[in-house]
């Protein structure tokens, strides 16, 4: 039972560095396209700009306690798991349906271990203007913190050394 876990864990490392080397890749080849509203599709996504949405969601004031408290944990570590991640920006394109490019950027702006690449290919993707088809399905954000995180996402605790 140990292995098995060890074989996924594994897996899912493998499956995130290939992910990170397709945008990578995919973002020498097209770099232009990585930054525009519809990516690498013909119609452009929504471009409704509410302020005050955008506000809520980036200061973990939505409707649901699990995107709220990941956006307080971004704010304050610099961090968000992987599947937080998915979680805040599937909720923000559904739930919300503004300018996926305005939050990207934010990302960009508040997040330590960003990269271009990765930060704007998820988005894309979530936004379903990335640049693979078969990828750029809705994801049930519902469900990821079901299965994610049954428990809710907890801030991690950090014990700061003062140094003389």
């Amino acid at each position: 039972k140990e292995n098995g876990k060890k074989i996924k864990r594994f897996e899912k490392i493998t499956d995130m560095l290939l992910w990170r080397d397709y945008f990578r890749f995919m973002l020498k080849k097209y770099p232009n396209v990585f930054f525009k509203s519809n990516g690498f599709k013909k119609e452009k996504p929504s471009n409704q700009i509410d302020d005050q949405l955008f506000e809520k969601w980036k200061s973990g004031n939505t409707d649901n306690e699990f995107v709220n408290q990941s956006m307080q944990m971004l704010e304050k570590t610099g961090y968000l798991p992987y599947y937080a991640r998915v979680i805040v920006a599937s909720y923000y394109i559904q739930e919300y349906n503004l300018p996926w490019l305005k939050a990207a950027h934010w990302f960009e702006q508040n997040i330590l271990d960003y990269s271009p690449a990765t930060n704007y290919g998820n988005w894309s993707h979530i936004a379903n203007v990335g640049t693979s088809d078969k990828d750029n399905t809705p994801v049930d954000w519902q469900k990821l913190i079901t299965t994610h995180y049954p428990k809710g996402i907890q801030l991690p605790e950090v014990n700061f050394v003062q140094i003389n």
